[in-house]
């Protein structure tokens, strides 16, 4: 079994949902994370219904929706069923949200509780509709670092949360071997990309043989995804380099022709 190869929409914020649909089946690839900052406003169950038949249509998948909820002590008085009626509306098994505002050891204790709180009731509440949540892996958020992912997956301990990961700039492989070792059974999708230095994107290809060593010998979880998120200037042009260079990395599995 292998990553299923996918593509975030955020990549090309630019372009029209049918643009994307039709650059990534072309591309090879297999699933799109539609981001609700653009094309998958939460909410709009119409656009969420569009956007699932297109991706039908082309032969893709749509198994998560990417929020930009935060969830924070504040979180559980804003609406929360428009999220989860767009998953639903657009065919996707997890919803993408944010664990706060800060970055773990920048947040005082009763503020990580108040975050963990937050995310317990998101878990519970697309528990009871039978999705996921996974925490976005990201600066600026308690999941910044291998220690406040595990303090937060461990404190709100629900069957219904999962983690995204992805690299910081120069992250040592070793490094990253480690933080997806303590995710274990918690890590549910990967986000692609090779950045160097201050957030500089290079191409995917550039970054091979790092990505190859992060993941050589790595389990992937059962419907696990590699999103293909940032590529140089957000170019749609890169989208074919860009595409194979991740078909490359995930291995002979994840080229479309073997499940045609």
């Amino acid at each position: 079994m292998s990553w299923v190869p996918g593509l975030c929409s955020v990549t090309f914020r630019q372009l029209s949902p049918v643009q994307i649909v039709e650059r990534a089946a072309a591309a090879g690839l297999r699933a799109i994370e539609w981001g609700t900052d653009v094309h998958a406003p939460p909410g709009d169950l119409a656009r969420a219904r569009e956007l699932a038949s297109l991706c039908h249509s082309a032969g893709l998948a749509c198994p998560t929706l990417g929020s930009y909820a935060r969830a924070t002590a504040s979180a559980r008085s804003q609406p929360w069923s428009p999220l989860l009626d767009t998953a639903e509306a657009l065919g996707a098994t997890t919803v993408r949200i944010w664990a706060g505002e800060s970055g773990f050891a920048e947040t005082d204790n009763r503020t990580r509780h108040d975050v963990a709180d937050a995310v317990r009731n998101y878990a519970e509440s697309a528990s009871a509709r039978g999705l996921k949540i996974a925490l976005e892996y990201h600066p600026d958020t308690l999941t910044d670092c291998r220690r406040g992912a595990a303090w937060l997956l461990e404190q709100v301990a629900h069957p219904a949360l999962k983690s995204y990961w992805q690299p910081v700039p120069d992250q040592p492989v070793e490094d990253c071997r480690d933080d997806l070792d303590a995710l274990g059974e918690h890590l549910a999708h990967l986000h692609m990309f090779f950045w160097r230095g201050e957030r500089i994107r290079y191409p995917l290809s550039e970054g091979g043989a790092y990505w190859a060593r992060i993941l050589n010998g790595r389990r992937v979880p059962r419907g696990g995804h590699a999103f293909l998120e940032f590529v140089p200037g957000d170019d749609p042009a890169c989208l074919g380099r860009e595409a194979a260079a991740l078909l490359q990395l995930l291995g002979p599995e994840a080229d479309p022709g073997v499940h045609q």
